[in-house]
């Protein structure tokens, strides 16, 4: 942990959040500001612990990470749900390079964020475009991951034949052939009569072989015998 040198304390002034305070805050305020110097892989703040500090970051690159996604943050402030109720950290936060953040006291700023409702605002704003940031860019890194994994869908259409569907479509095939040869050479059975019997046949052979959607076979047997009337 370091003192604060003319760069840092230029670099605190000009800080949205530091802006929105009175000048008599700012200067009670300034002496409070401590900088941390993190190492790569270094955690800042862990997922569901407490914190007495937020952090605003001066230079390097953090990962911020909730449950399920994370990004990577070069600036803003962080730890901020501390001021807005919440008794727990809603991210884990760690360095990917060395790292320069400046860590203030929660307490220092509370009585001032409950008394300044553009303070309360700003941190609002800061939380949820965090918290969006990390969701979004966690989804985009994770789309084509999700892109790679085959659909059932995609999986049932490359399902080979099997010996069953091949002899299944055989019998559909040369069964109704059949009807109409034996019906005809047999005489008795009225031409409608023979056609509605070779529908029947085939109707029934894609139904105990499971050929076809559920739905078809019924359909295929709405073919009635009128429909080949001459």
């Amino acid at each position: 942990m370091s003192a604060l040198d003319t760069a840092s304390i230029e670099f605190i002034r000009a800080n949205p959040l530091f802006q929105l305070l009175t000048a008599t805050d700012q200067s009670r305020l300034l002496s409070a500001f401590k900088l941390l110097e993190l190492k790569p892989d270094e955690p800042l703040y862990r997922l569901g612990e407490h914190s007495e500090n937020i952090c605003f970051v001066q230079s390097g690159v953090l990962e911020v990470a909730d449950a399920a996604h994370a990004c990577r943050l070069e600036e803003g402030a962080l730890g901020t749900e501390l001021l807005l109720g919440a008794q727990t950290l809603a991210f884990n936060v760690k360095a990917l390079s060395s790292a320069k953040v400046f860590s203030f006291p929660v307490a220092a700023l509370q009585e001032i964020s409950h008394a300044n409702p553009a303070v309360k605002s700003w941190l609002y704003d800061n939380y949820q475009a965090l918290a969006q940031r990390v969701r979004q860019m966690g989804a985009s890194a994770q789309a084509p991951t999700t892109a790679a994994v085959p659909t059932a869908t995609a999986a049932a259409q490359a399902a080979p034949v099997t010996n069953k569907m091949l002899f299944g479509w055989l019998i559909t095939l040369v069964l109704p052939l059949l009807t109409l040869y034996l019906g005809s050479s047999q005489g008795g059975l009225a031409k409608p009569a023979l056609y509605f019997l070779a529908i029947l046949s085939a109707t029934v052979s894609m139904w105990i072989f499971d050929l076809v959607p559920a739905f078809v076979p019924p359909l295929f047997s709405l073919l009635g015998p009128s429909s080949f009337c001459v």
